[in-house]
């Protein structure tokens, strides 16, 4: 080694030997953090800023000298600083200090390692830079795996600084939360003996379960032929899909779970919020207008494309319509506030037309293993867009006002269209034939997809393949519908709604979002949506739990997961499976008209939710169990439609 590498290994050397010296492992203990827990607390409530600083330099240098003691402090975290801010925190502060053991192990070791070992080194870094990134990232999904050793490991290959960051951001997030969440409860409890509560027992079991998820990850289906995992992931058009994904379910955040709160806030009844889901009956007509979306070349902006147009008309009309909304108060406005709430919902389900065509004709004939993906990554955008914002919105909603926190969406709103403008590419597409008359049009457009859809799969099979549609999603969208109404009413603030129902449920609902793209290539699509239908009818059921046990925000995070993860395996599963029945020739109108009838269940009938809470006394938990039983019926459809193709489910 060289003589200035030889003076940093000495320092690093000296800085472990003070650690130790001064018995400073001593201090990062439970036991010591349960003996100071007051003093500590009384510290952070009189000095914030001060004390976050003090614990991301601590945070950061034991990280970074490798020293043992980020679990504790990641534990102690979420009890001093609360789930949110130590998420974000801890997330941070962990990737700088394992970035900068990274460089370190790298500056003094890389060259000597790769000298001597250069033959047998060879197929290794060929590996990492062919797909280093997917290795980082599935080792960091796998808590027993030691942190400190991936730093050293991944600093003697050739991975840039940049990836090895950015990768172990995003797989130690998962890992993070479920220690903070654990060491939430610490700040809960009187002594040690009361650290292993339920919850902490449930933290635990996930962490067991990250494993078996790195492995499902890890293992890529065969019909990807040679495409690489990270060729695959990596693909520009996924990801703009995932954009897209964004903006299309960020309208249902400033419609649904934002507008429920705040007519909430505003004093409106049960029922009355229940009734105001029908303003989602756009979601399930938008079929009828769905030839004109795709074959209307609108002026000016046609000049974009067919697809691109439509995207940006809509999503600058939505920018006007939140901030519309914003000025208008619901208590002094009801009937105004409904209507541009339904325009909104106009508008957003116009949009939705184009983005899912989109989806369907940039994936080429050719690549049929992209389609689970693509439907993957579109759920994964969806949920980010109405979850992601929703952290912050109910955050902010009691000291700014929702007004306030619409002109903030409406903002975030008008980014997405200005990434939509640079980055969105016209995907190529056969041009339709023109029409000699409006009936020459209207056959070609609207009978003619009705009629191909029956004469391809069968009278029997097509009801069938209907009723399904129709019924899968009813139990869910009930839960959906009151989920707001009923945290209130238990009892939960607007920031735990936020920090648990959004910011929780958004990290586990991306990353099974994107496991079930590959389970589904995988096993099948119908197998993982009869698993995930009989998934969900239990994550209701942990619903009914709460409302006995009251708001319990260990039972709630609980929930929230659960329900994460069968919500997004039943959506990537359901999207796939209504895309593998559209036909490519009227794929926009097919898709639109087969989504349109998973939304009547979703929004129409889902309307009557506050009515039957009321009819039940306010009995929630009796509620949620009807809710659960409501995906029977489509199981028994789905039974039979494995059956015809001789799969069993």
């Amino acid at each position: 080694m060289k003589k200035g590498q030889w003076i940093a290994l000495g320092v690093f050397l000296l800085l472990i030997a003070l650690f130790f010296v001064f018995d400073l492992h001593k201090i990062i203990t439970l036991e010591n953090f349960q003996a100071q827990r007051e003093v500590v607390l009384d510290f952070y409530a009189d000095n914030r800023l001060l004390t976050i600083c003090l614990f991301m330099l601590v945070y950061i240098s034991v990280t970074g000298l490798s020293l043992p003691g980020s679990s504790i402090m990641t534990l102690i975290a979420g009890a001093i600083f609360g789930f949110s801010v130590a998420l974000v925190l801890v997330s941070f502060a962990s990737t700088i200090g394992a970035s900068i053991a990274f460089v370190f192990a790298r500056y003094l070791f890389r060259d000597l390692v790769q000298r001597r070992f250069e033959s047998a080194l060879k197929p290794i870094n060929e590996g990492v830079e062919k797909e280093g990134a997917f290795y980082l990232f599935a080792l960091r999904l796998v808590p027993a795996v030691p942190f400190f050793a991936i730093n050293v490991g991944m600093a003697l290959t050739p991975i840039r600084l940049w990836t090895f960051y950015w990768v172990s951001q995003i797989g130690m997030l998962a890992g993070t939360a479920v220690y903070i969440n654990a060491g939430h409860q610490l700040g809960q409890i009187e002594s040690l003996g009361g650290i292993v509560s339920p919850m902490l027992i449930g933290s635990l079991v996930l962490l067991g379960l990250f494993p078996l998820i790195a492995k499902k990850v890890a293992e890529l289906d065969e019909r990807l032929e040679s495409s690489t995992a990270l060729s695959v992931i990596l693909d520009k058009r996924l990801w703009r899909i995932f954009l897209l994904g964004v903006s299309s379910g960020l309208p249902w955040l400033i419609i649904g779970s934002g507008m429920s709160a705040w007519l909430t806030d505003e004093g409106l009844s049960r029922s009355g919020v229940g009734l105001f889901g029908v303003i989602f009956v756009a979601y399930t007509v938008n079929f009828l207008w769905a030839p004109v979306v795709d074959h209307l070349r609108l002026p000016v902006l046609g000049a974009l494309g067919q697809r691109r147009s439509w995207i940006l008309l809509c999503q600058a009309l939505l920018v006007l319509l939140i901030l519309f909304l914003s000025l208008n108060e619901p208590s002094s406005g009801l009937w105004l506030t409904a209507a541009v709430a339904l325009a909104v919902a106009s508008v957003s389900a116009t949009q939705d037309l184009s983005i899912d065509a989109y989806r369907i004709t940039v994936i080429r004939r050719d690549e049929p293993h992209l389609v689970g993906l693509a439907a993957a990554f579109a759920t994964s955008g969806w949920w980010t867009g109405a979850s992601l914002p929703g952290v912050a919105a109910f955050w902010l909603a009691d000291d700014l006002g929702w007004p306030l926190v619409y002109q903030g969406l409406a903002v975030f709103m008008l980014a997405l269209t200005l990434l939509a403008l640079f980055l969105i590419r016209e995907p190529e597409r056969q041009a339709a034939p023109r029409a000699s008359n409006m009936a020459a049009w209207f056959d070609s457009s609207y009978i003619d997809a009705v009629g191909e859809f029956f004469r391809r799969n069968g009278m029997k099979m097509a009801f069938t393949l209907l009723g399904f549609i129709f019924l899968f999603k009813i139990g869910e969208a009930f839960l959906g519908r009151m989920a707001i109404v009923f945290y209130n009413e238990v009892g939960f603030t607007n920031e735990e709604i936020g920090t648990y129902s959004k910011l929780v449920g958004w990290w586990v609902t991306i990353i099974c979002s994107l496991l079930a793209g590959f389970i589904s290539l995988r096993y099948g699509v119908i197998r993982v949506l009869f698993a995930a239908g009989i998934a969900m009818a239990a994550a209701n059921l942990l619903f009914s739990w709460i409302a006995v046990a009251g708001a319990d925000t260990r039972l709630f995070a609980l929930a929230v997961v659960v329900d994460g993860v069968t919500g997004a395996f039943s959506t990537v599963a359901f999207v796939a499976f209504i895309s593998e029945y559209t036909s490519r020739l009227h794929s926009a109108t097919q898709y639109a008209a087969l989504a349109s009838l998973g939304n009547l269940s979703r929004t129409l009938l889902a309307a009557t939710s506050g009515i039957l809470v009321t009819q039940l006394g306010g009995n929630w938990a009796l509620f949620f169990i009807i809710t659960a039983l409501m995906v029977v019926p489509s199981l028994l459809l789905l039974a039979w439609i494995a059956r015809r193709f001789r799969m069993s489910p």
